[in-house]
């Protein structure tokens, strides 16, 4: 694969340089400034714990509430800032000892989705300019995320033989973490270069995957039935860009597919941030692929018998 992808760069070297500098416009001009502020709030919230100050008041007995609290401000970075956040978010808090084992792998199967703006500013206008559609489109995509999120709720609940309780042992780490919190300047200096490292890995990547997606359109120029299928599965973006040869029916259909499923770009984002092990890496995508699933079958259901 490598060999046939270093043969494709020296056949097209004009549509390589070409696609690697379209995915690094994309991530200059959308990625960098909405996911900078994002990265540098949380970062803050997670380094000056802010979490275990709001819930300090309740003593050491309320630690399993400032768990709840790290489990739904994850999820909610997931849903709303768009990926990879979401995984990012995850690690950081598991890293920190504010999530334990049992609620990150939950979270991993669905606090890592594209954010509304994507959804209604970009991905919408596109499979549906006369809003026909709207309501069930986001009703479908989120419907689908909240059933894939009970699934592997009831799936672990089942697969784990005892439940894994909150020990003090978290109160004690948050406690030390309080203790020897860092001032806000040393920390937002740290923040802001991490976050812009992070955000490097991910230019890098859309780098890459565009390129791929630049190479593929150059081989394939009279296919684009290939182009739009293969360009959706690299990149949810590049996907939905190639729709337009598609009948107006069909559309959405493909386009609620590439934002659930995100696409191999997103999915390589995810597991560097996200730092999955191998066990996690098939569960991430197993969710993604079953959400797709469900958004497309719970689509169907609206706009044809509902």
């Amino acid at each position: 694969m490598i060999t046939i992808l270093i043969t494709a760069i020296l056949l097209y070297p004009d549509v390589s340089v070409a696609g690697a500098a379209s995915g690094l416009l994309v991530w200059f001009n959308s990625v960098l400034p909405s996911l900078f502020p994002f990265m540098v709030l949380t970062g803050l919230l997670l380094r000056l714990d802010v979490l275990n100050r709001l819930f300090s008041f309740w003593g050491r007995k309320r630690a399993k509430q400032r768990n709840s609290a790290a489990f739904l401000f994850a999820a909610l970075v997931g849903l709303l800032c768009g990926y990879p956040m979401g995984l990012k978010t995850v690690a950081d808090f598991k890293n920190s000892k504010q999530l334990n084992s049992r609620q990150a792998s939950l979270l991993i199967t669905f606090a890592n989705q594209p954010g509304p703006m994507f959804i209604l500013g970009y991905a919408l206008p596109i499979c549906d300019p006369d809003r026909k559609y709207s309501g069930s489109f986001l009703l479908s995509f989120y419907g689908g995320v909240i059933l894939t999120a009970l699934f592997f709720a009831v799936w672990q609940q089942i697969s784990t033989k005892r439940i894994q309780k909150v020990t003090d042992g978290v109160s004690i780490c948050l406690e030390e973490i309080s203790a020897n919190r860092p001032s806000f300047f040393s920390a937002f200096e740290d923040i802001i270069l991490s976050s812009l490292t992070t955000l490097a890995k991910i230019g890098g990547y859309m780098m890459l995957f565009s390129l791929i997606t630049a190479l593929l359109k150059a081989s394939f120029p009279a296919r684009p039935d290939i182009i739009l299928v293969f360009s959706g599965l690299m990149e949810m973006t590049s996907g939905i860009s190639e729709t337009g040869i598609l009948p107006t029916f069909i559309k959405p259909y493909f386009v609620l597919g590439f934002i659930s499923f995100g696409g191999l770009c997103v999915t390589a984002q995810s597991f560097s941030l996200g730092q999955l092990n191998s066990k996690d890496q098939w569960r991430y995508f197993l969710s993604k692929s079953l959400q797709t699933l469900l958004s497309l079958i719970l689509f169907y259901l609206m706009t044809n018998i509902f």
